[in-house]
């Protein structure tokens, strides 16, 4: 649910798109910095994951990616949603909330 303290704070997920043969597979979770493991592994393994953002590469480490990572995207997230066709939902809450 929604709660006054997850309006203020700024929320972020990663969308996963798995490309099987016939289909896709979209997955959405929390965004953690942790996820690099998995896609390090992935990758290893011959599972590759396209990071179209770089955002393992703009947050190298655990620390640059707490500190930054939703201060990166609050104030650039429009622009990114317009250019990769992200659902864009900050718009409307914006608009109609305050």
């Amino acid at each position: 649910g929604t709660t006054i303290l997850t309006m203020m704070i700024p929320w972020f997920d990663f969308d996963l798109i798995i490309h099987r043969k016939y289909d896709e597979i979209e997955i959405e979770f929390p965004a953690f910095f942790e996820f690099r493991d998995v896609v390090e592994d992935w990758n290893k393994n011959g599972l590759y994951v396209i990071d179209h953002l770089d955002l393992f590469k703009r947050f190298p480490d655990a620390k640059s990616f707490k500190e930054n990572f939703s201060a990166y995207f609050e104030k650039n997230y429009h622009a990114i949603a317009q250019q990769n066709g992200l659902e864009d939902p900050r718009i409307g809450f914006k608009k109609t909330q305050w």
